[in-house]
């Protein structure tokens, strides 16, 4: 997949929302991700955007937060934002979406690694991404969505070695990052 675009947005509530990125088209793949300072978030399939699928949710419990990973294939140039239907907790969000045009019209995309680490660290904060095996020609996207504690971990994410960082965002209490990686060698 090229990159084609990606948005962060920041807030407080219960529906999280991130404008749709520019120059998307029908055939591109949106991953969208959210991390929600409030572990009781739960991302039910009915509060996704339309036509979004979840590949992940995860709670990272060292100090109460939800993350959560969805993608769509547009069928249309969206348009506007992508918000969330209530999640049953208000507090601190950071949205992300990228796009992506497809190198393939109908495989959806895998997540093949969904790695939490819930024991609180100093920063640097490394997480191993075990699990991805990725073969000739794969397109990566990692997504770090670090806990803030009081340690001080806060923003300024190092992508992995080789990835493109795309967006960085920080709201008091949540926190993502996005980067990717194209056209892989295995």
């Amino acid at each position: 997949m090229a990159y084609v675009d990606s948005t962060s947005a920041t807030g407080n509530s219960d529906t999280p929302s991130v404008a749709v990125p520019t120059g998307v088209a029908s055939g591109d793949i949106v991953i969208l991700a959210c991390a929600i300072g409030a572990q009781g978030a739960v991302f039910d399939t009915g509060d996704w955007p339309s036509g979004f699928t979840e590949l992940g949710e995860t709670d990272i419990t060292a100090d109460g937060h939800t993350v959560a990973v969805g993608w769509k294939r547009l069928t249309e140039a969206d348009s506007g934002s992508y918000t969330f239907g209530a999640l049953g907790a208000t507090a601190d969000w950071v949205c992300q979406a990228v796009a992506l045009s497809g190198r393939h019209a109908s495989n959806p995309p895998v997540a093949s690694s969904f790695n939490v680490q819930n024991t609180p660290q100093s920063s640097p904060i490394t997480v191993s991404a075990n699990g991805v095996t990725a073969v000739d020609g794969d397109d990566l996207i990692w997504i770090s969505g670090p806990d803030v504690t009081s340690s001080g971990a806060g923003n300024g994410h190092t992508a992995p070695t080789d990835y493109t960082e795309r967006e960085d965002a920080e709201n008091a209490w949540a926190n993502l990052s996005l980067a990717t990686r194209e056209n892989v060698s295995a």
